[in-house]
This record gives structure tokens, sequence and C-alpha cells, in this order.
């Protein structure tokens, strides 16, 4: 889980909201999803994910995705992992279907790949 750290005041870096407020900037935050809202954009990203990537040709993976430091094959690791360590307090339920989710979409990206 992201840290964020100034002297010895610390906040956890997966809410804009409390970034925001910690570094102590003028900017709005956006809005902060419910565990439908959030549960329904999770869907459209993997969904995605699991419909693209196996459509990536395998000797381009390690490009870099343009204007990040970070490839296309890490981009897609990334993807599964941000979902897969959503903290289980946020919402046991949602948090363990979510896992449940990318569990099953690796596998049908493997099996695509096959």
């Amino acid at each position: 889980m992201p840290v964020l750290s100034r002297g010895d005041k610390f906040t956890f870096g997966q809410s804009t909201k409390q970034i925001v407020e910690f570094l102590g900037i003028d900017e709005k935050s956006g809005p902060e999803l419910s565990p439908a809202e959030l549960q329904a954009r999770l869907d459209k990203f993997m969904t995605a994910a699991i419909e693209l990537l196996p459509l990536m040709p395998y000797d381009r993976l390690d490009t870099h995705v343009p204007g990040r430091p970070r490839s296309y094959r890490t981009l897609g690791f990334h993807l599964f992992r941000v979902v897969e360590n959503l903290p289980d307090m946020i919402h046991p339920q949602l948090h363990r279907r979510l896992v449940e989710d990318v569990h099953r979409s690796r596998q049908e990206i493997c099996n695509r790949l096959r």
C-alpha cells in the first residue's frame, strides 16, 4: 500500500482526498465512489483488460506506454494487482468478489494465450 510521509507525519496513498489534505494543496480530489460505483468501474476496466491484453503482440509487451515509464506488460500486471490488493476494510464482501473476479480473469487470459 502506498504511503506518503513528511517528517514524522504520514498518510496512506489510496485516497486522493487524503493525499490532497495531507499535502495542503488547493485541489479537488474528485468524487468518492460507493462500493457499487467502484465495482462497476472496476468491472469495466477488467473486462477491457481481459479482451485487450491477449491482443497485444508478445514482442511488444516490453514497449513503454506513451508518456509513462511503464511497459504494457507491467501495466497489465498492475491492473490485476490493484484490484487484488484493495484493502479488505473498504468493503469485505466487495473485496472478496473482486479478488475472485481477478483470479477468473487471469485464467481467462491464460486460456486465450494458449
